[in-house]
């Protein structure tokens, strides 16, 4: 299997450390996070796959995708979010604006011929996650990354299930671990680690 170049690795940890931490932006992921996504990234060869980011925010995680990967879809139905992430002009990153939870989602993105992983990080719900990842699916996705997986109750729930349908499935924990406190986040504690990887190939 190929590796990531140890160069390219290397600016992208210099990458992460610019960017803010949870206990200092709590809509962000965490550094201990896209660390550990780079590790995963590194360990399958993911430089070749397209991804869809579900839920952008402050386009932080996006620049770290856009790293890792081949293609990006950035998409997000706030219009600051949106404006943001495009003036970032990344040159493989495509930005959407589009309601997630829309009837028309699917055909208003039918142009994405083939997804292969998701970035899930948009509506806190137990119905809008299991939504993100329904849709994702039927775009091709079979890798689905949860962030909020450990801090968010409702999306706990969400993912258990998802994960108890496809008990096949390999994760794979990412960023910050159980027991970790960030006071400046709605649950302030981590319940379970901050993000899990769901692996269906």
């Amino acid at each position: 299997m190929k590796r990531m170049p140890r160069e390219k690795a290397q600016d992208i940890i210099k990458y992460v450390f610019t960017c803010p931490d949870k206990d200092k932006m709590k809509s962000t992921t965490s550094i201990s996070l896209k660390i550990d996504l780079l590790k995963w990234a590194e360990a399958n060869e993911v430089s070749s796959l397209s991804c869809i980011e579900m839920g952008i925010a402050h386009g932080y995680t996006t620049s770290l995708l856009a790293r890792l990967f081949n293609r990006v879809i950035a998409v997000d139905n706030n219009p600051e979010n949106v404006s943001h992430v495009s003036s970032l002009n990344i040159e493989n990153v495509s930005v959407e604006s589009r309601d997630l939870y829309s009837p028309d989602f699917l055909s208003s993105m039918a142009k994405y011929k083939k997804i292969d992983v998701a970035f899930i990080d948009a509506q806190h719900t137990e119905d809008a996650v299991i939504s993100d990842y329904r849709n994702a699916f039927d775009m091709g996705a079979r890798v689905f990354i949860f962030d909020d997986f450990g801090l968010d109750p409702a999306v706990h729930t969400a993912v258990s299930k998802i994960i108890q349908d496809n008990p096949g499935c390999r994760l794979h924990f990412i960023g910050l671990h159980p027991g970790a406190v960030i006071p400046i986040t709605h649950h302030k504690t981590m319940r379970d680690w901050e993000g899990v990887i769901l692996d269906l190939r």
